[in-house]
């Protein structure tokens, strides 16, 4: 049931994680395109910042030149990197008719001629009606070069011309490996490029599209110019952009989760498993009282018996009830004889690690099937005269004890440490990690006292830690209970061997009776007699309450009111419980 259960609910937390994870990768991207847009956004900006103020100080210093061009009237420094300047004319078809060209002398223009020129700027017919003009060519060799076309409202114009990379350290400052920019004139000639090697080609740029790509276009403004920036979409925000550290601590929140589950669906298991066995039993035994209620109205209408024969369930009187009671009382002293008697075995010399060992083999079968994990880390080698059976006993009621605290334990474990201590004692621990004790209030008085249970007194006769509390100090040591911060009860018996008798000792002296930390039923024994209990107890020989607490004690006390006449005053659960 339990696995079905934790199975299902951690399939449904698994889709819950899937779809928070879908969210936040589908948020992550969605960031990152924002992010990557803002970026195209800026790089195209200061591209056409950039651009148009180059161009401006260039229109600057051409227009301090006349028409007409003279070679000595021209400062080429405030030129450079320019090396030729040009008057030129409009044709109708869009391209310029060269009419003077002047070149810098020891570059490439001091070679150069008006029909030169006139040629190069022909190649592209640009219509543009734009103030300013920009003109790309190649030459034989391979260079590149760009002219500027500047138009004074004038019918001829002045242009410059110098290498074609004039724009392109725009782009080498900027360049961004997932972004590509771009300086392209109307007629798609590249003038400038983050791969440098595309200048004075054809661009592409119309072609990409918008759904794959992040695009940025500006007009340079008065010319024939256009910035452009764009990023591949998929490259930015892939499929997944989740970090992985999220996804892990996502992932471990549902391991918490469903570790959440499976530590609390157990103790509710067990509860649903105990109502259900308990109405399987009731609806046993309604069947049964139905059949047989059905069988005896067959044999009545078949004749076969009298009505008047059917056994009937008698009223319950003060007799049954009395019997009831002294049945409990006998039983009482029964269990209570039992447990107090003295030893039939004889004493002999032994390490406590055997009765521990074998009460560990005794009570294997219950560990198993509680599914209980025993630690134990045991060095002790110092002996001890005990009752070997009465000790083996006495380990089997502790551990017992510790099995039925942790009923409602998910994690069952018992550690058992048994160690010596200076050669002269012997500490053994049984710790378990059950529901513990409330070790200061009542509870924790209570528990030393004979037939004190927290369990069915019908089941439990709650001598357990009594009897062994006997066993213990009958071989000169102490039992000590406490209980831990978090959970669980560590139990220490604590042999002290200097105080011990050897085995012979203890043979020789008179039977050793039980002192119980508090005198049962509340009341000072001291202070009543034999023939205040009950005059036949006086006959018996019965003398005055010693300080101790043997078995004729606890029979006399379980005993004392017999009277019939007294009966209404009896509580069959203060009889019980005798506390």
């Amino acid at each position: 049931m339990k696995n079905n259960l934790v199975l299902k609910l951690s399939l449904v937390l698994a889709l819950l994680l899937s779809v928070v994870l879908y969210k936040m990768n589908d948020f992550y991207r969605q960031e990152k395109m924002f992010q990557a847009e803002s970026q195209v956004k800026k790089q195209i900006t200061a591209i056409k910042t950039s651009v148009a103020a180059q161009i401006t100080t260039i229109k600057n210093v051409v227009s301090s030149y006349s028409v007409d061009i003279k070679e000595n009237q021209i400062n080429w420094v405030q030129l450079d990197p320019f090396f030729a300047l040009a008057r030129v004319q409009k044709r109708t078809d869009g391209s310029f008719a060269v009419l003077q060209i002047v070149g810098r002398s020891g570059t490439m223009a001091e070679k150069w001629n008006a029909g030169y020129l006139d040629k190069a700027l022909s190649v592209h017919k640009n219509v543009s009606e734009k103030s300013i003009q920009t003109r790309l060519f190649k030459d034989r060799s391979g260079g590149k070069y760009v002219a500027l076309i500047f138009n004074n409202n004038e019918p001829q114009q002045v242009a410059v011309v110098g290498s074609a990379d004039y724009f392109q350290k725009f782009f080498d400052l900027d360049r961004d490996g997932r972004m590509i920019s771009l300086l392209v004139t109307n007629d798609h000639v590249l003038v400038a490029h983050t791969e440098s090697d595309y200048i004075a080609s054809l661009s592409d740029e119309d072609s990409l599209s918008s759904k794959k790509y992040a695009i940025e276009k500006e007009e340079i403004a008065g010319t024939n110019l256009m910035a452009v920036s764009y990023t591949l979409r998929r490259a930015v925000a892939a499929a997944w952009v989740v970090p992985w550290s999220v996804v892990g601590l996502v992932a471990g929140f549902g391991f918490v989760l469903i570790g959440l589950l499976f530590y609390g669906l157990d103790p509710l298991e067990r509860k649903v498993e105990r109502y259900k066995k308990q109405e399987r039993e009731q609806i046993f035994k309604d069947t049964l009282q139905s059949e047989n209620a059905a069988v005896q109205e067959n044999l009545v209408a078949n004749g076969v018996i009298q009505k008047s024969d059917l056994p009937t369930k008698p009223a319950p009187t003060k007799s049954s009830e009395f019997e009831l009671i002294q049945k409990t009382r006998e039983d009482s002293v029964d269990r209570a004889h039992q447990a107090f008697a003295e030893p039939t075995e004889s004493l002999s010399d032994n390490s406590l690690m055997g009765p521990l060992k074998q009460a560990l083999a005794n009570l294997d079968v219950v560990f198993k099937q509680e599914k209980i994990i025993i630690e134990t880390d045991i060095s002790s080698s110092l002996t001890y005269p005990i009752y070997y059976g009465a000790f083996i006993k006495t380990f089997e009621n502790l551990l017992r004890n510790a099995v039925e605290a942790m009923t409602d334990t998910y994690d069952k474990k018992i550690t058992i440490r048994a160690y010596d201590i200076d050669g002269l004692h012997t500490v053994i621990e049984i710790q378990d990690n059950g529901i513990g004790l409330s070790i200061g209030s009542s509870q924790g008085e209570k528990i030393w006292q004979p037939f004190y249970t927290t369990k069915s007194k019908s089941e439990h006769m709650g001598l357990g830690l009594t009897e062994s509390l006997s066993s213990v100090r009958r071989a000169g040591g102490d039992l000590t209970i406490e209980s831990l911060p978090i959970s669980g009860v560590l139990v220490k018996m604590i042999m002290k061997k200097e105080k011990a008798m050897t085995a012979t000792e203890l043979a020789q002296t008179e039977r050793t009776q039980i002192a119980f930390t508090e005198p049962l039923v509340h009341f000072n024994e001291d202070s009543i007699s034999a023939a205040d209990l009950n005059p036949e107890l006086t006959a018996a020989g019965s003398g005055a309450a010693g300080t101790d607490m043997n078995e004729d004690t606890i029979t006399k006390l379980i005993e004392h009111k017999t009277a019939e006449e007294e009966f209404m005053d009896i509580d069959l659960d203060d009889v019980l419980s005798l506390d």
